[in-house]
């Protein structure tokens, strides 16, 4: 079960972390990242070693971002979404609350919530 989430939190950027967009109570953004102009991450979320976030993209609260992943311009990732080390997830795509994108894969097509996705193309299952 979900408990409410209460700032304070602290929010943790490492200085050569690139954040342009705007970011919410107790992310943490790790070196190297990028978060680009418009992108808004929501609470408690990971930006992880060398990862990117296009612009205008929305990540939602308690989602990760693993080290190397790119995500385009105007995605969505949803609420406790993970994105695996490495992967690439194609602009204008929706990743659902709760899925797994898996290391390294290739994301060009929408996920649908609570999904794992995996491989080049990806491919998700429920």
């Amino acid at each position: 079960m979900m408990h409410e989430i209460r700032p304070p939190f602290a929010t943790i950027i490492h200085p050569s972390a690139v954040v342009l967009g705007s970011i919410g109570p107790g992310c943490v953004i790790a070196p190297g990242a990028v978060v680009a102009p418009n992108a808004r991450l929501s609470a408690m979320v990971l930006v992880n070693y060398n990862a990117t976030i296009g612009h205008d993209t929305l990540v939602e609260t308690l989602a990760v971002i693993g080290p190397g992943a790119a995500v385009g311009g105007w995605c969505r990732v949803g609420s406790a979404a993970y994105v695996g080390a490495g992967a690439l997830i194609r602009e204008r795509l929706q990743i659902g609350d709760d899925a797994v994108i898996g290391m390294g894969a290739v994301v060009v097509k929408n996920v649908p919530d609570n999904a794992i996705a995996t491989g080049v193309p990806a491919v998700w299952r429920s």
